[in-house]
């Protein structure tokens, strides 16, 4: 073997051998032969296939792969698709959505039941939209997105307790079962009429509030009632002294009463730390007060028509399905329709669910918003940075309140182009203050960042250099793991696993290629785990197209750690074999193996 600080010239091995203090520079095109006057080509070499760029410019031959199960898929099919689902550095898993299956792993282990057999969910993906999944994650909701189906919620609430459930866009909170309105007889004081009109019309609403939720339900109307009785009374009133005769009702349609003040009771609802109570006035709702009690009296409180109660709305029926999610300034983001391809709706104000809005429009209510462009192209992806970015096919918007960091509202919403570079339907990868993309050909690469002089987002092809490694293929999958040796990783077409070490605060930016016998990789997950020595490491899984037993299977392995022990010096843990096992204990003759069921 050469030593670590030789390799092959980026000219080609007819050149010779050359010592390099760094390989920095990566895998170098061979249409850079002849340019020595690049600062990157004295890093460069001509192959690193399977061998990987340290940060520190050395290089190493990549560890093997563990093998962890192999998939229901049928290897005749489009291949499962691995989504990392990551808790926090303790609790990760990588979840194998196949046809219309989802599967657990965690710790290289499939999860099982107790009788042995693995635990899985029943979903309504088909295996040829499985890549097609965008999804973002809040604690212990994953959110996935398809224009083929309605979003939908995949929930944790235990090691082998999963949910899938479509999304109910609702407040939150019940609203009161119903509103009762009755007239309460008095004194001429608070009858809210004038003197010689015998009638008004008032109509009330009543909604619950969680301060929990941080919610306010629907509004619940008084019933209407059919039976009216009027009389008349002489009444004085307490301010002039005069007397006047006025026709004084008992009961009015719709709840509507004209007594000396007007009584509202309802049901309890559960969660609720207070009720608001609505009157219309002048054809529009308006606030007149609120309660932690089960009834309210209205002696004729003037209506705040400045704060009305919500309005339901559920804007993903009839089949308008969102195409990606994400969430951005305690919002909950959705975006790109078979019938809204460029329109962006935003949950209200730390209540995910909810997409109502009140009448008139106040801050924290769900936003809807089109973006303008001269094309019509479908928002595929949606990356929160210190703006929200939305990446279609042929360029990127930048979507703030104005200005960075201002919180966005329904009156204070604006969405700016930033680059004319569309984007593939690979999700984008967010790395530190950048965001990685695949360009919509679905080859090159490159990093978007913003730029504090220029007041844009703006960035660079890492592809250029390497250049031979993506002419004529595609980018299927992609992930990222940043420790120990930050190193990306891109499924190509063609089964080859490209990796890109990257550190951008060092100019590295260094791309080799990895293969494997008998075997094309298809798909790639990245989440913490334990190494095995106390270690958290980013760990990567893959899904690889091998023949088993005469039969062609996808089998999931786990890229295994480069760490040799817990001094890193014990050659017996080094792990240099694709899709192997290990067998410890006591010395047999005989070692048998078999692929874990996929039934």
């Amino acid at each position: 073997m050469e030593p670590p600080n030789m390799a092959q010239s980026p000219t080609g091995p007819h050149i010779g051998l050359t010592w390099r203090s760094s390989f920095g520079g990566g895998m170098m095109s061979p249409l850079l032969g002849y340019r020595a006057d690049m600062e990157k080509w004295q890093s460069g070499a001509a192959d690193l296939t399977n061998f990987f760029v340290h940060v520190q410019g050395g290089i190493s031959n990549r560890p093997g792969t563990r093998y962890i199960g192999t998939s229901r898929t049928e290897a005749s099919s489009t291949p499962p698709k691995l989504i990392a689902f990551i808790y926090n550095n303790t609790q990760s898993y990588v979840l194998e959505f196949g046809d219309q299956y989802v599967r657990f792993i965690s710790n290289g282990a499939y999860l099982a039941r107790d009788d042995g057999t693995l635990y899985e969910l029943t979903t309504p993906y088909r295996i040829e939209d499985a890549f097609w999944l965008r999804h973002a994650q809040s604690a212990d909701v994953l959110t996935l997105t398809h224009a083929r189906y309605p979003a939908m919620n995949l929930s944790r609430r235990g090691e082998l307790d999963w949910t899938l459930d479509v999304i109910a866009y609702d407040a939150g909170i019940a609203a009161p079962s119903s509103l009762i309105a009755s007239a309460v007889e008095g004194t001429a004081a608070n009858t809210g009429t004038t003197p010689g009109v015998s009638k008004a019309t008032y109509e009330y609403a009543v909604t619950s509030v969680s301060n929990d939720k941080n919610t306010e339900s629907n509004a619940t109307l008084a019933p209407s009632q059919t039976e009216m009785t009027t009389t008349a009374q002489t009444v004085t009133d307490p301010n002039t002294g005069k007397t006047s005769t006025v026709q004084q009702e008992t009961a009015v349609e719709v709840g509507h009463f004209v007594e000396n003040y007007n009584t509202l009771t309802w049901p309890s609802v559960e969660g609720a730390d207070y009720y608001n109570v609505y009157r219309r006035f002048a054809g529009q709702w308006g606030l007149i007060g609120n309660t932690a009690s089960l009834s309210f009296d209205d002696v004729n409180y003037a209506p705040d028509t400045e704060n009305g109660p919500p309005a339901h709305r559920n804007p993903f029926d009839n089949g308008n399905n969102p195409v990606s999610v994400t969430y951005f300034q305690q919002r909950r983001v959705f975006a790109g329709a078979v019938s809204y391809p460029q329109t962006v709706w935003m949950s209200r104000s730390a209540n995910y669910t909810n997409f109502d809005i009140h009448t008139p429009v106040v801050s924290d209510d769900a936003i809807t918003a089109t973006i303008t462009s001269q094309q019509v192209n479908t928002i595929k992806h949606l990356v929160p940075m210190a703006d929200l970015l939305a990446f279609t096919g042929t360029g990127i918007w930048k979507i703030s309140g104005g200005q960075t960091g201002t919180a966005i509202t329904p009156s204070n919403f604006t969405a700016i182009p930033q680059m004319f570079v569309g984007c593939s339907d690979v999700q984008p990868l967010p790395i530190n203050t950048d965001v990685l993309f695949i360009e919509n050909k679905g080859s090159h690469i490159r990093d978007l960042q913003y730029d504090w002089y220029a007041q844009i987002y703006q960035g660079n092809d890492l592809s250029v250099l390497s250049d031979h490694l993506f002419y004529g293929y595609t980018l299927a999958d992609w992930s990222f793991a940043q420790f120990p040796f930050n190193v990306l990783w891109a499924v190509r077409s063609d089964g080859t696993l490209l990796g890109m070490t990257y550190l951008k605060e060092q100019n590295i930016t260094a791309w080799h290629q990895h293969k494997t016998q008998d075997g094309a990789f298809q798909s790639v997950a990245v989440v913490p785990e334990e190494n095995g020595y106390g270690a958290i490491e980013d760990t990567t899984y893959v899904v690889v197209k091998r023949r088993l037993n005469g039969t062609e299977r996808y089998t999931i392995e786990r890229l295994e750690t480069r760490q040799l022990g817990a001094e890193n010096d014990d050659i017996t843990r080094s792990w240099f074999v694709d899709c192997g096992l290990r067998y410890e204990g006591e010395p047999v003759s005989t070692l048998l193996a078999s692929p874990i069921s996929q039934a």
